[in-house]
């Protein structure tokens, strides 16, 4: 068992009776670093891809983040997470850096900037026209999107 490559853990809990065995003796050993490597495809669920905050001009009320909707006067700031079946963020060592970003549909509604920090897992949101747009991102073969919309207020 593992969710790192930092360390693993063995444990036996199926008897040869095929029950489950309980107490101390479950637990085998602990190997440091693990004794098999996770590869990436295989702990990543899903990825999410979502606003984290959206910041407006004086006199703009900002939606909350799951509401997904970017007021003409603000800017989205949108993150691409890749995510373990338990909803926990896969850790960073297993992804490492590999995100890919396109627009799916409705390019001409926003203007997608790079984070200032290069921290490719993120991006900026301005928007162009109202409607609807889907952008997307991947990491390791596992696509993720965040539908939307552009709004006059």
């Amino acid at each position: 068992m593992k969710n790192s490559n930092d360390l693993s853990e063995d444990y036996n809990v199926l008897l040869p009776t095929d029950h489950v065995q309980r107490g101390k003796r479950v637990y085998q050993q602990t190997c440091s670093p693990a004794s098999f490597p996770v590869d990436a495809k295989d702990a990543i669920a899903y990825v999410r891809v979502a606003f984290y905050s959206v910041q407006c001009e004086d006199g703009i009320t900002a939606p909350r983040n799951g509401a997904n909707e970017l007021p003409f006067g603000c800017r989205g700031f949108v993150t691409a997470t890749p995510k373990q079946r338990n909803n926990l963020d896969v850790p960073r060592t297993i992804v490492g850096n590999d995100i890919t970003w396109w627009m799916e549909k409705g390019s001409d509604k926003v203007i997608v900037h790079d984070y200032p920090d290069n921290n490719d897992f993120n991006k900026i949101l301005v928007p162009q026209n109202a409607g609807i747009y889907q952008l997307c991102a991947s990491s390791h073969g596992v696509v993720g999107c965040q539908d939307a919309e552009v709004l006059y207020r």
